[in-house]
Parts: C-alpha cells; sequence; structure tokens
C-alpha cells in the first residue's frame, strides 16, 4: 500500500471485505480504507470479491454527493486492491434505532437527506441494492445538525435500463433480505425503485423499531415480502399524519409500477404534501395485505405499539447544543421598571418646500440613467456567468458517466475547465473537473496535451492541486506532446515535489529528441530529488533506444563540462543504462 497511508486499526470485517481506519499523511487526516481479505476462500471467490470491491470505487467515485460517502483515491498492492474512503464518525440508523424510533422531525431530515441521495445515485443510473439501516451513517455536524450519509455501495451496478438481480457464488441474493424488494427474490429487473422499496423499508424500520416484513425464518421473510404481508404503519404510529404513513407505504407497493417513478418524484410529493399537510393520492396508498397461495408466508405484525416512545436524536456526549433546537435559545426579557417615558415635544414647522431647479432634475436624470446602465450591467455579468458555470458543469457531468471514453471539446471549453482548477476548494472535489480534463479531446485545432502542459506550468496554483494534476491527468493521457515544456518546468521550478511528479508522467512517453534536455535537468536542475528524477527518466529513454551510441556521446559530451561529483555520478549510471 502507499506509504502515505499509516494502518491504525480496522473498524469492522464483512463477507467479502474489511474496513480499517488509517491515517493519510500527505492530507493530514483520518480515512477509512476498504479492502479484500487476502486469507481464506477459493481464487474464484477472491476474483469475485475483488470485482465487487472495484464496482463500489467506481460507482462512488461518480458519485460527489454530500449524503454519500466520498472516496478519496483507489489503489492496489500485493495484497489487492484497496478504496480510502472518507472517516465518517457517527452511528448507523439501526443503532440509533435500537434505542427509540425517530420522531416526526428527525423522519423528515432522515427523509429528505436519503431522497436527495438518491437522486445523484439515479441520475448516475446506479443502483445500490442493499439499502439498509446498517448503510445509513448519521454524523454531527458542529452546529448540532446531524447529516445523513449512504455507504458500502459494493453491490451498486450501473443500471441505465432494468437489469436481472446477480447472484453471489452460493447462489444466494445480495443484500439483507428485511429490506430487498420482491423482484429481488424472484430474480426480476431491478432499477431505481429497487431502492425506493428498500428505502420505504427502512423509513417503516426507523418510525416504528420493526420491520415491515418480518418472519422466523430467511423462506418466512422472502414470503412476506412475496405475498405484500405487511401491517399498515398507521397501525403502529397512529401519531403521525395521514399523508406521512401513505407516502411510506407508498414505497413498499408489492408492484414496481405502483410506487414512485424515481426519488424525484418521491421528494417533490413528500416536499409537496409536507408544505400543504395534505393526503396523497389514492395511487400511494399501499393495498391491504393479501396472500397468494403456494408461497411461505410469514406471521403479520401484531403489536399496534412501538418497542418505545420516539425520541429526537441528540448530538453526541459532551458536544455543544444544536443551534437547531428552540430548547436552547434564550428569551429576552425587558423590565418595564426601568423603561421611562416622557412627553412627546410638540412637531417643529417644517419650512416650505422650495421647488427644485431644472440643473437639479438634470443631475438627478443622468444619476439615474447611469445607474440603470449599471445594474443593467451587472445583470448581464451575472448571466453571462451562470451560463458559463452552466456550460461548465454539463462538461463535467458527461465525463462523470463511468462509460464515457472521450470529453470532445473546443478550446475555449478546455480553457473553461483548465480555468476552474484555479478557485480554492478541498483536493478531492477537483477529482471530477480532472477527469473531464483528462478525458478532453479537440474539436477542433487545438492542441489538448500542449495547452495542459502550458497551464499547469505556468499557472498559480496551489502545490497539492499541481502534483494531483500531474498524476491523474499527465500521467493517464500519456501524451508527448508537452513533453518539452515538463522538462523546463521540471529544470527550472522550485516545487521540487511537482517536479519530481511531472518527470514521473513522462517517462512512458519520453524520447530521444528529449534526451538533451533531461541531461541538462540532471546537470541543472535546483533539487537533488529533481536530478535524480531526470536521470531515472533518460536512463528509461536509453534502454528504450535503438540509437545508444548516439546518446552515449551526448552523456560523454555533458561529462566533459566539468559537473560535480552527484551530478557525474547520475551521468555515468545514464551511460551504463545505454551500453547495455
Amino acid at each position: 500500500m502507499d506509504e502515505r497511508y499509516e494502518i491504525r486499526g480496522k473498524i469492522g470485517q464483512g463477507g467479502i471485505g474489511a474496513v480499517y481506519r488509517a491515517f493519510d499523511q500527505r492530507m493530514n487526516r483520518e480515512v477509512a480504507i476498504k479492502r479484500i481479505i487476502p486469507e481464506g476462500g477459493d481464487a474464484e471467490h477472491q476474483d469475485e470479491a475483488t470485482k465487487q470491491l472495484t464496482k463500489e470505487a467506481g460507482a462512488l467515485a461518480a458519485l460527489q454527493h454530500p449524503h454519500i460517502v466520498t472516496v478519496y483515491d483507489v489503489g492496489a498492492d500485493e495484497d489487492g486492491p484497496y478504496v480510502v474512503m472518507e472517516m465518517l464518525t457517527g452511528k448507523s440508523l439501526d443503532e440509533l434505532v435500537e434505542k427509540a424510533p425517530l420522531t416526526f422531525s428527525d423522519f423528515r431530515e432522515v427523509a429528505v437527506q436519503t431522497q436527495e441521495a438518491l437522486i445523484a445515485a439515479q441520475d448516475l443510473h446506479i443502483v445500490h441494492r442493499d439499502i439498509k439501516p446498517g448503510n445509513l451513517m448519521l454524523t454531527w455536524l458542529p452546529s448540532g445538525k446531524f447529516q445523513v450519509k449512504i455507504v458500502d455501495f459494493g453491490l451498486a451496478k450501473f443500471t441505465p435500463k432494468p437489469s436481472k438481480q446477480t447472484l453471489d457464488q452460493q447462489d444466494a441474493v445480495y443484500g439483507s433480505i428485511f429490506f430487498m424488494a420482491p423482484e429481488q427474490f424472484e430474480r426480476g429487473l431491478v432499477d431505481g425503485r429497487t431502492d425506493l422499496y428498500a428505502m420505504g423499508c427502512v423509513y417503516y424500520f426507523a418510525l416504528t423499531g420493526k420491520y415491515p416484513f418480518d418472519g422466523e425464518t430467511g423462506p418466512q421473510v422472502m414470503g412476506s415480502h412475496l405475498s405484500h404481508l405487511v401491517k399498515p404503519i398507521g397501525e403502529v404510529r397512529p401519531d403521525l399524519p395521514q399523508w406521512v404513513r401513505d407516502w411510506v407505504m407508498w414505497h413498499i407497493n408489492r408492484q414496481p409500477s405502483d410506487r414512485p417513478s424515481d426519488a424525484r418524484e418521491a421528494l417533490q410529493v413528500f416536499l409537496r404534501n409536507d408544505g400543504a399537510n395534505v393526503t396523497m393520492p389514492a395511487r400511494a396508498a399501499a393495498p391491504p395485505p393479501t396472500r397468494r397461495p403456494g408461497l411461505a408466508t410469514g406471521p403479520v405484525q401484531t403489536s399496534v405499539t412501538t418497542q418505545s416512545a420516539p425520541q429526537s436524536l441528540q448530538p453526541p456526549d459532551g458536544s455543544r447544543p444544536s443551534v437547531h433546537t428552540t430548547s436552547h435559545v434564550p428569551t429576552i426579557a425587558v423590565a418595564t421598571s426601568q423603561v421611562h417615558t416622557r412627553p412627546a415635544a410638540a412637531p417643529a414647522p417644517r419650512p416650505p418646500k422650495k421647488p427644485m431647479s431644472t440643473n437639479a432634475k438634470i443631475a438627478i436624470s443622468v444619476i439615474l440613467t447611469i445607474a440603470a446602465l449599471v445594474v443593467g450591467w451587472i445583470v448581464m455579468q451575472k448571466g453571462a456567468a451562470a451560463k458559463k458555470a452552466q456550460a461548465l458543469q454539463s462538461l463535467i457531468d458527461t465525463a462523470a458517466d463511468p462509460l464515457a471514453k472521450e470529453l470532445p471539446v473546443s478550446a475555449s471549453q478546455l480553457k473553461s475547465l483548465l480555468e476552474s482548477l484555479k478557485i480554492p476548494r478541498k483536493l478531492e472535489q477537483y477529482t471530477p473537473t480532472m477527469r473531464a480534463i483528462r478525458l478532453a479531446k479537440a474539436t477542433d485545432a487545438t492542441n489538448v496535451d500542449l495547452k495542459i502542459a502550458e497551464f499547469i506550468t505556468t499557472t498559480s496554483l496551489d502545490k497539492d492541486v499541481r502534483q494531483l494534476f500531474f498524476r491523474d491527468v499527465v500521467r493517464y493521457r500519456n501524451k508527448r506532446d508537452g513533453v518539452p515544456i515538463l522538462i523546463q518546468y521540471a529544470k527550472a521550478t522550485d516545487e521540487a515535489s511537482s517536479a519530481t511528479e511531472a518527470l514521473d508522467a513522462i517517462r512512458g512517453v519520453a524520447n530521444d529528441d528529449d534526451f538533451q534536455s533531461l541531461l541538462e535537468a540532471v546537470a541543472g536542475a535546483r533539487s537533488p530529488q529533481v536530478r535524480q528524477s531526470a536521470a531515472k527518466v533518460a536512463s528509461d529513454v536509453a534502454r528504450r533506444s535503438t540509437n545508444r551510441a548516439g546518446l552515449r556521446g551526448q552523456v560523454e559530451q555533458a561529462l566533459n563540462g566539468g559537473v560535480s561529483d552527484e551530478v557525474r555520478g547520475l551521468l555515468l549510471g545514464i551511460k551504463t543504462d545505454a551500453n547495455d
């Protein structure tokens, strides 16, 4: 594993992977690292587990959303692939519901935030397929407000069209049976409505502390789903508004066509009813439970009370009180005994108004005209900026498609993408833009790689952003058009770490034409670290060259120029590689 990550302990372990607490020494932050368990299992099972982790990384990398866990990095070593994610400190929803069901106020937050996350996933045609309370993490912000994040997209699947449910190596359906949709048990087509069904089951559980579809055995639970044996939530939580009960039951209708068409529609209906406090349309209500002959069924829940009274979710012990509750807002009292009044004085007589002069009227007219022009100009500028930002986001969204292989761009579009890197933000937030630049392909005569090299070597950027650009963009594109510019940059810059990244990014594409410039960098770079990196690239060129004799001559000429012992040693090493 990359030395930048220091493993500090195991957080948890599942069927195919383990999660570790780690410290990112480069970014000075705690992270979570998920990787395949290397011990045990046959090779075929390990291959399947590796595919699952790779799929999870791809799904999460495409999802940049405040209510979905963020992926920072993906890598592989001798123990297999791993994914570096943000470290979440909080509790899962099932841990919180163990104490008491949610109040309606807290449920409103959970519902809105999770639907927002599903909208983002569905816009990218991603189906989670394992929505359950354990995969909903709640963390508390400094203000005391909680934030929901959906985690573990290990079963996520890109499905622009409905696709069949897949099986694991034991021919068992992935996911938790208490929250899985009937079509998953039937190995039918799954899409975004499958996640909505699971989320509806999560909502039912969060509000009641009970599974909507239960049983003493796995087959009984599956039978409850398939026969739709569920007690209406209103019989368990009669204190909830009628529209809320209908909205939850709408999600868990037996047939996908009877559920919300997608998360966007579900959230729109929730917000509209929350504002108007009206009952849902008849379509939203779940039909009464029915039994189908021949299916194993589980007992229908008979209790009409929750496991304990609903309680508000509170920040962890030791945290400052939340600013989002009224219980901590002090009242301000005015002591009437300290308020003194006195009789109001008679108003002074107003002087008669003088008529406005012609010059004054002209001056006011000019000022108003100028003000109108200024306001109009500001509005136009804001409109143009908004249009430009929208066009930029459209490019980034297009590149975010995991199936995208290239992104057609004009010269102005490429410039817009590059210029957006100047905007300060968190390092991980640059990733979608860099992916777009990585896939850029000119629709005109623009030399994309030359423009990229010119930008990254001449623009004032944060050092970490520049280094990430060399790794994620230049190395990925692997083109030589900007190689001479990057070598000159490495030779002249004071940023040794950035120069090293630039040289590492061109190791595979530098050739004989660049050899002399590399020798000059070996002799003239300001940092020993950079001189060593330039020597490595020059040695790679010498080993690949079909004109080694000519390259040796260039090295000998450099040796005769009077160099330090350190540089002499590096040049002799390059000469040796040219002799092989």
